[in-house]
């Protein structure tokens, strides 16, 4: 089954988009900063049909974001797609002499640095995957090699590689 996280999933254009790709099969990782939102947009996804797993994630948190990927990681093989769509918009109407800092620098955090730091973190997770497949794999072909008196660099047909 293809697999796909999507980040602000409980509403808007996130739940828009997380209802259309579970109507295509796939299963939908629901991120969302607010549990009661992220479960209530969960169920309707599942009512709708598809297979949906809510996760809590904030992407302005960085240990919000590990427990999110662990549970991702935890829950499927692999992730096809990644859709950050999560982000906070400015308070207020102000004019720029009149932003206050901190509400700039949440708005940063969470619009441009989660994203980067949400991505980094499902990357990590992906190739360390993909670097322990393929080393059971070479141990695999090496082990096959020695049971049938292969000696150097023989192809052997082996399933479920990457």
């Amino acid at each position: 089954m293809r697999t796909v996280l999507v980040t602000g999933a409980n509403k808007g254009i996130g739940h828009e988009v997380a209802r259309q790709l579970g109507s295509k099969g796939f299963h939908v990782f629901v991120g969302a900063r607010s549990s009661e939102k992220g479960e209530t947009a969960t169920q309707a996804l599942r009512k709708n049909g598809a297979v949906a797993t809510f996760i809590s994630l904030d992407v302005s948190a960085p240990e919000s974001i590990r427990n999110a990927v662990q549970v991702v990681a935890g829950t499927a093989d692999h992730l096809d797609v990644l859709v950050n769509n999560a982000g906070v918009i400015l308070e207020g109407d102000n004019s720029i002499a009149q932003l206050d800092p901190e509400t700039v620098t949440k708005t940063f955090q969470t619009n441009t640095l989660g994203p980067l730091l949400v991505t980094q973190a499902l990357l990590a997770v992906a190739f360390e995957k993909q670097r322990t497949a393929s080393h059971q794999c070479f141990q695999r072909w090496r082990a096959a090699g020695r049971r049938h008196g292969y000696v150097g660099p023989r192809l052997l047909p082996l399933q479920d590689c990457p």
